[in-house]
């Protein structure tokens, strides 16, 4: 190749360039030319985090203490907030008082913010984290920084992110467990969040509503629906369970005057009580206002119960009998109680207040009666045996029944269904259907013979209404309550259900013998017949006597008859007796239990057949309370006219 010269055109090219005239050099003076190596050295600081920690201070595994720990819930890497949660509840187990003493209003502020974190193990180890926090936590320190957990469970319920809205169930899981009481005290501002999850408004002007399906999502529309029913159910208000309160034996909280001679006229619960209405501020939650827009949200929450329940229902069988049950599978029986117990709370709550009337219009709507018409054709209702669910059962509902019958589900049917008859105008199919609840309830007494405490309550509540409350228009619809009574007493006679519930009948059958229409059946008098059996047993109860004394004072012959036949055995009895004292007061004691059984004999119209067993009875034994009760009961009738 030919040479194109360019290294000779460079160096043409820099010899033509303004060349600048170099200066000599100058050289510094002696003394000054020689290198300095003295230098300052600065003192290394630690950054705060590698000092050594204090024995004294609450350390995590890793040696954090709550400021480092805090300051990591913020970290950007989700690594490090997840293992920070993590740590936080550890140490809060450990070292409870002293957190809370310190950090706590830092504590609930960061972790309460992570639950509308992006990441969904920083969300689960949060929630394990606020479990802790309400578990050691009093619930008096709690109560001022409640309103920071509501605040953003509420944001992350409405939270455009379908995640963080399915994660926030975990969070109100751990308010429910632990301080129950304290989010129900705060209702009416956490249930319209609740509904908006599964459903939303209409119309921008009004409460009406309608279901939304839960699309992009891992779970199906209607487990969803089930997973939102099953923690709204705990947060609706409690119905009151009567003598089901208190401990395991039945006793209730009381005062014993005996100890002390003040008695405390403010007490906690009543102090708690007043707090439960305001919050730290002073606001009080449950004012005129609040209520009717709760008691309208409500309203309009009850016919998407029916929309949500249809949507699963088997379709109807024109063919079906009354003793066939309707199998459901998994997710439908899960429909079921959680549609059915939110209707029966509701019921039992509004009943008390002025908003009945406004319940009662909405079960009676079109809407309601098509609900109520699939709902009774297909009655009553089992589990089937499929186990298509199974996997997901922990997720379908918490508490779900485990009985496949569906005995508590069918027996609430039964309960709405006969109460809300009995309170309006009765509709063309309604008789044949109450046939068939009746039919239900008849079977179930038959065939059952152990209830658990739910079902027994509801037991007990079916029968009251149908023969304390109800007893005329039961009998106008043409229910054969007599058939229910000789079943009952078949019931009581062989179950081994609960004390309680024992208690209940047997007051609820000693109630029928002072209704003329009901007591005249053969099974009725084998049940009296057998009740001086009461005072034969080793132990008896306050409830018990009081019964029969109410029994007494009927002047049933039967009863009478049958104490006069087996007076003496209950006579050597009377002294190896055990009086057991349900309700103790001061004029229900031990003492007032023995005169009341005595007092039974009091109403009898003639002690002639059994008199010389009492005086025989009061010369053996003239130190025994029971002889003192007599003569007193004796020296009483008399001073009074005759019975005949």
């Amino acid at each position: 190749m030919g040479k194109n010269h360019r290294h000779k055109k460079n160096l043409k090219a820099d010899k033509a360039k303004v060349h600048l005239k170099q200066s000599k050099t100058k050289f510094l003076p002696k003394g000054q030319n020689v290198t300095n190596t003295a230098f300052k050295v600065k003192p290394i600081i630690l950054p705060e985090q590698l000092k050594a920690k204090s024995s004294d201070i609450p350390l995590s595994r890793r040696k954090l203490d709550a400021k480092d720990l805090l300051t990591r819930l913020k970290h950007y890497n989700e690594n490090i907030r997840h293992s920070a949660c993590e740590e936080l509840a550890d140490v809060m187990k450990i070292h409870s008082n002293e957190l809370i003493s310190q950090h706590l209003a830092q504590i609930i502020v960061s972790i309460s913010s992570l639950m509308q974190d992006k990441e969904q193990k920083v969300r689960k180890a949060a929630a394990k984290a606020v479990h802790v926090i309400l578990e050691v936590t009093p619930e008096d320190k709690l109560q001022p920084f409640y309103n920071c957990f509501l605040t953003n469970l509420k944001c992350a319920m409405t939270n455009i992110d379908r995640n963080i809205q399915e994660g926030s169930l975990t969070f109100l899981d751990c308010f429910l467990k632990q301080k129950s009481e304290l989010i129900c005290s705060y209702r009416d501002s956490i249930l319209p969040e609740v509904f908006s999850l599964f459903s939303k408004l209409q119309s921008s002007s009004g409460l009406d509503r309608k279901l939304t399906l839960n699309l992009g999502s891992k779970m199906t529309s209607v487990t969803w629906r089930i997973n939102i029913m099953s923690r709204l159910l705990q947060l609706l208000p409690k119905v009151d369970e009567g003598d089901m309160s208190g401990d395991a034996n039945g006793n209730h909280n009381l005062y014993e005057a005996t100890k002390s001679h003040i008695f405390p006229i403010y007490k906690y619960e009543f102090g708690r009580g007043l707090a439960a209405t305001a919050d730290c501020f002073g606001i009080h939650h449950n004012d005129a206002e609040a209520n009717n827009a709760l008691n309208f949200q409500i309203m309009s929450f009850v016919p998407l119960l029916y929309q949500t329940f249809i949507e699963v229902l088997p379709e109807k069988k024109s063919s079906k009998s009354s003793d066939e049950y309707t199998a459901l599978s998994e997710e439908a029986a899960a429909v079921l109680t959680c549609v059915i117990s939110t209707l029966y709370v509701l019921w039992k709550y509004y009943s008390k207040t002025e908003e009945y009337e406004n319940l009662k219009e909405v079960l009676l709507k079109p809407e309601a009666r098509r609900f109520l018409s699939h709902l009774l054709s297909n009655f009553p209702y089992c589990k089937s045996g499929s186990t298509m669910f199974k996997k997901s059962k922990s997720q379908i509902i918490p508490n779900m029944t485990t009985d496949d019958k569906c005995t508590k589900e069918n027996l609430m049917i039964a309960y709405i269904y006969f109460s809300l008859a009995t309170t309006c105008k009765l509709q063309k199919d309604m008789k044949s259907e109450l046939q068939m609840v009746t039919s239900f309830v008849n079977r179930m007494l038959l065939t059952r013979k152990d209830l658990n405490k739910t079902e027994g309550k509801l037991l007990v509540e079916f029968l009251k209404l149908c023969f304390i409350d109800n007893t005329t228009k039961l009998k106008k619809f043409g229910i054969d309550l007599r058939t229910i009574i000789d079943n009952t007493i078949i019931f009581y006679t062989h179950s081994t259900t609960s004390e309680w519930v024992q208690r209940e009948l047997f007051a609820i059958l000693l109630h029928i013998a002072n209704v003329p229409t009901l007591n005249k059946s053969a099974q009725y008098n084998s049940f009296v017949m057998t009740l001086p059996s009461m005072l034969c047993k080793t132990k008896v109860s306050d409830v018990t006597v009081d019964s029969l004394l109410q029994f007494s004072k009927f002047g049933h012959e039967s009863f009478q008859q049958a104490f006069t036949k087996r007076f003496q055995k209950i006579l050597g009895n009377l002294r190896s007796l055990v009086i057991n004292v349900t309700k103790p007061s001061l004029i229900n004691t031990e003492e007032s239990v023995k005169r009341k059984i005595v007092y039974i004999f009091y109403f009898f119209k003639t002690l002639d057949p059994i008199l010389e067993d009492i005086n025989k009875f009061c010369d053996v034994e003239p130190t025994c309370i029971y002889s003192c009760y007599f003569r007193e009961m004796l020296n009483i009738r008399s001073g009074l006219p005759s019975r005949d």
